[in-house]
């Protein structure tokens, strides 16, 4: 009872030092992030275009659609991770995927923060941070068991990777369902954030 536990548990992929590896990589593409965004330049035309997709969006777009954006964006991450498990070698696609998805964000921030002081940092909060807060961690999470699964399968085995994959199966749900509730979050909170704006 204890090892059918332990299979099926995001225990035994937090103890993987796999996790850690992806977490340095991830903290790697933040930073890289961060700086590119801080010198951008163009900050009023970026503050522009932000409030005006914010507003626009939010008042135009039904509820539903903005929904489903939302978690498509947010579900795209967690297929392309599970998707690199596919390629040779794994490791070096599934870092790339881990890095961009901590670059686009930190990028994200920084330059909403340099355009539009603190009411971007509370855009960015919002927008980004609600459902980042938990589904980065949860990709992290996913992309420990896809290199654990990669890792155990020889050269010409991938076709076996979704099965050998199953193992992860309960942690991988759990991780992406708690990622689309906290990514759906973002779209009432919208309204908000408009409010805050006075649009």
């Amino acid at each position: 009872m204890k090892q059918r536990i332990q299979f099926y548990s995001i225990e035994s992929i937090w103890h993987m030092p796999l996790l850690l590896f992806l977490m340095v990589i991830y903290l790697g593409g933040t930073v890289v992030g961060a700086f590119a965004g801080i010198l951008r330049e163009d900050s009023q035309e970026v503050q522009q275009i932000v409030l005006h997709m914010l507003q626009t969006g939010t008042q135009t777009a039904p509820v539903l659609q903005r929904l489903a954006a939302v978690l498509c964006s947010t579900m795209a991450w967690f297929l392309l991770c599970i998707l690199s498990g596919l390629c040779v070698p794994a490791i070096l696609f599934c870092s790339v995927i881990i890095a961009l998805r901590g670059f686009f964000l930190s990028f994200a921030v920084a330059v909403l923060m340099v355009a539009m002081g603190a009411k971007g940092i509370v855009l960015a909060m919002i927008t980004l941070g609600v459902g980042a807060v938990v589904s980065v961690p949860c990709l992290l999470l996913t992309g420990a068991a896809v290199l654990d699964t990669a890792a155990e399968l020889q050269r010409g085995q991938r076709r076996r990777y979704f099965y050998t994959l199953r193992r992860h199966r309960n942690a991988i749900t759990i991780c992406a369902v708690l990622s689309i509730l906290f990514a759906a979050l973002r779209v009432p909170l919208e309204n908000v954030l408009l409010q805050w704006f006075a649009l």
